[in-house]
């Protein structure tokens, strides 16, 4: 962590010397994000296990004014598998746990389902020259997409597949949370920012500031999640 914050502070400087990077003209971003499954304690002692266990997606903002706005995260998580083995069904496992009991190839297969995880929030933000600090929070949202084998309109529907598919996932995998960020943006040009944040998902928001507020440096070490992301900016 202690070479994150170097590495951001650099980033700052080199940013200073950056004569139009003015944060509060932009009103529209779109970008790339990586965010971390291992919590910023365990990235203290090896930064470089971000990239190891990173998700990956886009995000994306709309400011209604300098201060105010919505932002989105859409980020893929991976893909599970489903086999039939004597008339049963297993699953959703990994594709290295169904290989022996299958024959195929993982592109060919059938059963699956892609998940992913989607945020929809409200932010505060403050502009300072080319800095950009924020605070976003908002519902948190886990589903999953399910391959044409669930879908009766398909050629490849299987209705002992789509059965058992929907004992599990019936509502469409649809499960929520509340998710909170504090984060920084610096403005590498007027269109570019590079961004971090901490992301802490929590069931309520008495939950969050229960956490921040009785211990402000332990939790985020333990309950915060980096998110890296590169912006470009209308």
């Amino acid at each position: 962590m202690k070479r994150t914050l170097i590495i951001l502070a650099l980033l700052i400087l080199f940013a200073s010397t950056t004569v139009f990077a003015q944060s509060a003209y932009n009103f529209f971003g779109l970008g790339i994000v990586g965010f971390s499954t291992i919590n910023a304690a365990a990235l203290e002692e090896n930064q470089g296990a971000f990239f190891d266990n990173a998700l990956w997606g886009i995000n994306g903002r709309i400011k209604l004014s300098k201060t105010f706005g919505f932002a989105f995260d859409l980020l893929y998580l991976g893909t599970m598998y489903y086999y039939d083995y004597d008339g049963k069904w297993y699953g959703p496992l990994p594709w290295y746990n169904i290989v022996e009991y299958i024959t195929g190839v993982q592109e060919d297969w059938r059963y699956y389902h892609d998940e992913f995880l989607l945020t929809l929030n409200i932010g505060l933000y403050l502009p300072l020259s080319f800095l950009q600090l924020y605070f976003e929070m908002g519902p948190l949202i886990f589903f999953t997409t399910p391959s044409d084998a669930q879908d009766p309109n398909s050629y490849e529907y299987d209705p002992s597949f789509a059965a058992y598919y929907d004992s599990i996932y019936g509502g469409g995998g649809f499960n929520m949370g509340l998710d909170f960020k504090l984060g920084l943006d610096i403005f590498i040009t007027r269109s570019i920012s590079l961004g971090m944040y901490f992301c802490f998902i929590e069931p309520t928001i008495a939950d969050f500031v229960t956490g921040i507020t009785s211990d402000f440096s332990g939790y985020i070490r333990e309950n915060g999640y980096v998110g890296l992301n590169l912006m470009f900016w209308l």
